[in-house]
């Protein structure tokens, strides 16, 4: 069922590789290992507003010192062993402890996929 949703918002499906036990999130921009027991599951912490944060929300986090604002994807990391707040940057990957005070939910990956454009920067051909 969520394979279907996420087909239909056109962020891509879950794929499962029952060879090695994976499961990806497959899209236009590649494949992505994930833990699949820890999609939708709480952060455990609220944002600046109150709203409990879940993995896959989009949020906007505010440099307390500048008020840059920046946008970023929750993931769970297996190698980190937790939630943390993710952006693509020029093609690689980082990764950012999540400060609930200097976040803000705006919304998620399923229901809201354009806020995505947000997320990732790359470097113009």
């Amino acid at each position: 069922m969520l394979s279907g949703v996420m087909d239909t918002m056109e962020i891509g499906h879950l794929e499962e590789d029952f060879h090695n036990g994976c499961t990806y999130i497959v899209n236009d921009d590649g494949r992505f290992q994930i833990s699949s027991g820890t999609i939708g599951q709480c952060v455990g912490e609220p944002d600046r507003e109150g709203v409990w944060m879940f993995e896959g929300d989009i949020i906007e986090v505010t440099a307390p010192d500048t008020n840059e604002k920046k946008y970023r994807v929750i993931v769970f990391s297996k190698k980190f062993r937790g939630f943390y707040a993710a952006m693509e940057d020029w093609n690689k990957k980082f990764l950012i402890k999540i400060v609930p005070e200097f976040s803000k939910v705006l919304g998620n990956i399923h229901l809201h996929p354009h806020l995505l454009e947000l997320c990732i920067r790359k470097v113009d051909k």
